[in-house]
């Protein structure tokens, strides 16, 4: 009778391990419904392109595609301050089997990131039972519509700060008094240090515009404007030193030519 009963508890213990070792069966009552969008999801648009987006959705539950006549979609376009740039609904595509819009290519004019809203429902068409669904992302804007490395900020400062010391030493230079037999050439030397330096400090307002465009500061335009007036106050300056340049040489020569017919004292 003993053996009876340790057997039978025995084979309890084992059947009851079993039963705990099979999973138990997971329910959910989330249901796979609505609509369904699919899109080509670029990570990198070029700066200044225009661009086609195409969209095809499809019914959830089923599976089967949907077409123009079945719903509408619209889309929401974000620059990286949060402002709306594009809020507009996408038309149908010619053979009535995909949505597209096309974006111009004043929508893309500063590298950063954007983000985006695509949803579609059948509300418009259908009032009751309508479904729909959405789905939302972000893409980059960037110089060549490629991924690209990070400028590294420390390189462009430390380059931008080494073109301005020669530009002040070239200065210093330039506005600076000697004492020489040779006064023509020293003439000509301090005002090519002054070309010089006014041509650096029109490069280094151009290295700050490119490394703002690359490192999507988002202060594109105000550094490019830097960059055209320093651009043009550079040149116009460089071509009003070169010019008076060459004429108060040609003077001081005539003077000195005047000077010696004249037979006058001539001061080193």
């Amino acid at each position: 009778m003993r053996k009876t009963i340790f057997i039978f508890l025995f084979l309890c213990i084992l059947l009851s391990s079993f039963v705990l070792a099979v999973p138990p069966v997971q329910t959910s009552s989330t249901i796979d419904s609505g609509i369904g969008i699919e899109y080509p999801q670029y990570e990198y648009i070029k700066n200044g392109n225009y661009f086609k987006l195409h969209t095809h959705i499809y019914n959830k539950t089923s599976g089967l595609h949907m077409n123009n006549n079945s719903a509408d979609c619209f889309v929401h376009l974000y620059n990286a301050t949060g402002d709306h740039i594009i809020e507009e609904r996408m038309g149908g595509d010619s053979n009535l089997e995909e949505f597209k819009l096309y974006i111009g290519d004043g929508n893309f004019t500063r590298n950063g990131q954007y983000a985006y809203i695509i949803y579609c429902n059948t509300t418009a068409i259908n009032n009751i039972g309508g479904v729909g669904g959405f789905v939302s992302g972000t893409f980059e804007v960037t110089h060549n519509g490629l991924e690209e490395e990070k400028q590294d900020s420390t390189t462009a400062i430390s380059i931008t700060l080494f073109l301005l010391s020669i530009s002040i030493m070239l200065f210093y230079l330039g506005f600076r008094e000697y004492k020489s037999k040779h006064k023509y050439l020293c003439f000509i030397i301090k005002r090519s240090c002054l070309v010089i330096a006014v041509y650096f400090m029109t490069l280094v307002s151009a290295i700050m515009a490119t490394f703002s465009e690359y490192s999507s500061l988002g202060i594109n335009n105000e550094m490019f404007l830097i960059m055209q007036i320093f651009g043009w106050a550079g040149y116009i300056a460089m071509v009003i030193l070169t010019f008076g340049s060459a004429i108060q040489l040609l003077n001081e020569l005539k003077a000195d030519k005047q000077h010696d017919r004249t037979g006058g004292d001539y001061d080193d």
